[in-house]
């Protein structure tokens, strides 16, 4: 019988992190995720590891500013680049700090328990520019707050609400983003949240929107009469564009198809931002844009191999057929842990991978599950008594899986994706044949029935609001044919009439949404092969 206490109690073991074998790294080699640079003159800041870096223009071995265990985020020099405005968790709370360029011991800017987001500098070099939630009537928008670096308590100003944003150079004005839509991961959105870019002058007290784009406009920043922005409304990547202050008009300055253009910004005459993890430098007023070379000494303690208890970091799991042994995904690995007596088993072991949604085979002989080792989720098998090595089943992922689940017969398996298709793959040969397609949700209840082979699935509610239109007038025309004509002769039947229609009208209309078992037709089966 499964013992859940039991199966925990022996998932409770040390077990090691990472493989002896896995190949060494020279502790100076060029680095990835890079992120939120920040240039003046020819230094860049920028994070990486939650810790500031600072390295030359041009590339080369970077030099740590800070080591605190908490994060830092969101460097900023000042306009001499002599100190460096920063956002940290340190006391116990999230607030702004400067630290000199050269690294040093960080000054405390701000108090509040709320966090506070260095925004930008002022001209003058004496005050930064700070964003908070502190004083939003919605906690997810913020406010701009003027905060001396002398000390002293900061100034709100006079907007409701702004994200990202760049002062021009005699200070009078300021280029931001509303709303606010910090850190949001939806690819190509168009809805009511999508950023627009305002400008709003301090002295006149006027603001003007500058982007239309149905789409987000993000990250302005102030180069004499030119606001640079970053969008994706010229395809479905993020690039650098120019909006000129005096012609009113857009230009696109980057074209870049593989990976967006992330976290820019200017200082003195050159753009800085990430694109694929790696720095890039634009000097204006050009616009070809270089990859920098950066060499980063980090001694990367997370990354050494540890004995680690994964006992708590259980998620998806599977029972075996006779129920004596269950498959448990704990750390991104694969583990089969006994009932009641038993060995646990790490199946799969790797750690640059993960592994997740284990499923066991009806006939008991294999695990299927989804692996990200090739790039993308694809479909794997491998032996539930771990003697036999995994194997890709799928190939050509493009978009994000979800669990399988097994064919009576141990020969197929049947998983949705993020597209609401639905799809089986054969095993042994690993073709897929495409099953079914939702247009209103994710199809994850699935199982095969034993006739015909075929899997059956739920789709996800929907009602045919036509339908339902049509029906109810069809209901109140009849009630009020009944009340005319029938009420007063027939009540009894006129009463047994109305109520039919009414329960016909109820299952008609939920029969109309896909919440029946829907079984696929052969002429819907769609073979496209690996």
């Amino acid at each position: 019988m499964w013992n859940p206490l039991v199966a925990r109690t022996c998932l409770a073991v040390l077990v090691l992190a990472s493989l002896s074998n896995a190949p060494a790294h020279s502790a100076l080699e060029e680095c990835r995720l890079l992120r939120q640079p920040d240039i003046q003159g020819d230094r860049i800041v920028f994070v990486y590891g939650g810790d500031l870096w600072s390295v030359a223009k041009r590339g080369g071995v970077a030099s740590r500013i800070t080591t605190h265990e908490g994060i830092e985020r969101f460097p900023k020099f000042s306009p001499d680049g002599a100190t460096i405005a920063f956002t940290a968790e340190y006391d116990g709370n999230v607030d702004a700090f400067t630290v000199p360029a050269e690294g040093g011991e960080p000054t405390r800017l701000t108090w509040h328990p709320y966090t506070d987001q260095v925004a930008e500098w002022y001209p003058d070099g004496k005050s930064v520019l700070l964003r908070s939630s502190r004083a939003s009537a919605i906690q997810r928008f913020t406010r701009f707050f003027r905060m001396p670096v002398s000390g002293g308590f900061e100034e709100m100003l006079a907007l409701p609400e702004g994200g990202y944003a760049g002062i021009s150079a005699d200070g009078s004005q300021i280029a931001f983003v509303s709303p606010s839509y910090d850190n949001r991961t939806w690819k190509r959105y168009r809805g009511g949240n999508a950023p627009e870019i305002w400008t709003y002058d301090f002295k006149l007290n006027t603001s003007q929107k500058i982007t239309d784009w149905a789409g987000a406009d993000e990250w302005p920043m102030w180069h004499g009469r030119t606001i640079y922005y970053t969008s994706d409304k010229g395809g479905p990547t993020v690039n650098l564009w120019a909006y000129d202050t005096t012609a009113k008009s857009h230009k696109q300055v980057t074209r870049f198809s593989d990976y967006d253009v992330k976290w820019p910004s200017i200082g003195g005459d050159s753009i800085v931002f990430e694109k694929g993890g790696y720095l890039w430098v634009m000097d204006l007023p050009g616009s070809q844009a270089q990859q920098i070379r950066v060499l980063v000494p980090d001694d990367k303690p997370a990354t050494r191999a540890e004995l680690r208890n994964v006992a708590n970091l259980a998620q998806s799991y599977d029972l075996s057929p006779s129920a004596k042994r269950a498959v448990i995904e704990a750390r991104g690995d694969l583990f089969t842990v006994a009932a009641e007596k038993g060995d646990v088993r790490n199946l799969t072991r790797s750690p640059a991978s993960r592994e997740r949604d284990p499923s066991w085979s009806p006939d008991g002989k294999w695990i299927a599950y989804l692996s990200d080792a090739s790039g993308e989720y694809e479909i794997h098998v491998i032996g539930s008594d771990g003697t036999t090595p995994d194997r890709q089943v799928t190939k050509g992922g493009s978009t994000f899986r979800f669990g399988p689940r097994w064919s009576p017969d141990s020969k197929k398996v049947a998983f949705s994706d993020k597209t609401m298709t639905l799809w089986w793959a054969d095993v042994e040969s690993g073709r897929l044949t495409r099953v079914d397609k939702s247009e209103d949700g994710e199809a994850r209840d699935t199982t095969f029935r034993h006739r015909h082979d075929r899997d059956a699935h739920r789709q996800p509610f929907q009602v045919d609001l036509d339908r339902l239109r049509l029906l109810g007038l069809l209901v109140v025309l009849a009630a009020i044919l009944l009340v005319v004509v029938f009420l007063r002769a027939l009540p009894v039947l006129a009463f047994v009439v109305l109520v039919a229609f009414v329960l016909a009208f109820l299952f008609v209309a939920l029969r109309s949404d896909g919440g029946r078992k829907v079984l696929a037709k052969r002429g819907d089966e769609d073979p496209v092969g690996r």
